[in-house]
């Protein structure tokens, strides 16, 4: 489960300032911090770069992966064009890496304004990219980075699951009654991963991950999420911007939510990538993962009523 690095401490302007002195020969006019980005600093500077400053220790192979996978598909698709990663930690004691900046509206912050037609070609335009990734042939290369498309999906989904079973008991965070019910929901199902199909795919399809410009995709962001899992796994983010679209938003964008707006977002995914939904008790699966995932935030925010209530609706339906 990730954490943040020890001590980990804000970076300071002047600690920026010397990066792209060093390392691109520039001095900064304008520094302004982008409040997103759960382990990682995110700088916008002079609107022509971001800097993103990795503060999970655990991620740091996965930080390091996403920005050579930015070369890696930078002729196929429209992600950000890659400048600099460094992880010597000789200028600050953090993995980093700056990107070039693309100019674009992060697609939540534009999603209310559009039609529904618009919006079906937005999620039609994205299962097109998803289908570049399942398509892309295994390179050498990917050894360095923990890319393995010989996952065993059911044993490291339930070996993650079980781990934070034992968290949970542990500091006892839920009743006896509501962790026995958590171990027989897992029990009973966990053989539906049995059937797989593994592939190269972005899991994190939250509409952050987006810029759009003219009601066009023109950035794909966050290649730290690229990996290889089963084909259906980025449902578990579907379903829950589907039906609690607020959890993505920052206090910023809450006025932006109208729950109307996504409820069509799985149909399109359907539409345009059906093989993601191809599964025998496809429901099941996807609250598998989306528990997991629960459990993950839960543990790390264990007086969320939000996190607790997003459980318990989960397993009450079993």
């Amino acid at each position: 489960m990730a954490s943040k690095i020890e001590h980990y401490q804000e970076i300071t302007n002047k600690q920026i300032e010397k990066i792209f002195e060093k390392k691109l020969n520039i001095k900064p006019k304008s520094i302004s911090k982008i409040n997103i980005g759960f382990c990682s600093d995110i700088f916008n500077i002079d609107n022509k770069y971001i800097l993103k400053i990795r503060k999970d220790a655990v991620g740091e192979k996965c930080f390091e992966k996403g920005y050579f996978l930015l070369d890696f598909f930078k002729n196929k698709l429209p992600c950000p064009k890659k400048v600099v990663f460094d992880n010597s930690h000789k200028i600050i004691p953090y993995d980093y890496g700056i990107h070039k900046m693309i100019q674009g509206d992060n697609l939540f912050s534009v999603w209310h304004t559009y039609t529904d037609k618009e919006r079906e070609q937005i999620i039609k335009q994205i299962c097109s990219f998803l289908k570049i990734f399942i398509n892309t042939k295994y390179h050498k290369s990917f050894n360095n980075f923990n890319l393995d498309k010989n996952t065993d999906w059911k044993k490291h989904i339930e070996n993650k699951f079980r781990s934070k079973i034992e968290v949970v008991k542990e500091k006892k965070l839920l009743s006896k009654s509501e962790i026995i019910k958590l171990t027989n929901f897992l029990d009973k199902n966990i053989d539906l991963l049995d059937e797989k199909r593994i592939v190269l795919i972005h899991s994190d399809l939250h509409f952050d991950n987006f810029l759009v410009k003219n009601k066009k995709i023109v950035g794909v962001l966050d290649f730290d999420s690229v990996s290889y899992k089963c084909i259906d796994y980025p449902l578990h983010i579907i379903k829950r911007m589907e039906v609690e679209p607020k959890a993505y938003f920052s206090e910023t964008q809450e006025n932006y939510i109208r729950l109307k707006d996504y409820k069509k977002i799985r149909s399109w995914y359907k539409k345009y990538f059906p093989e993601m939904f191809d599964f025998k008790k496809i429901n099941t699966r996807v609250d598998i993962y989306l528990l997991e995932r629960r459990l993950k935030y839960f543990i790390l925010y264990p007086h969320s009523k939000n996190c607790y209530n997003q459980l318990i609706r989960i397993l009450n339906k079993y």
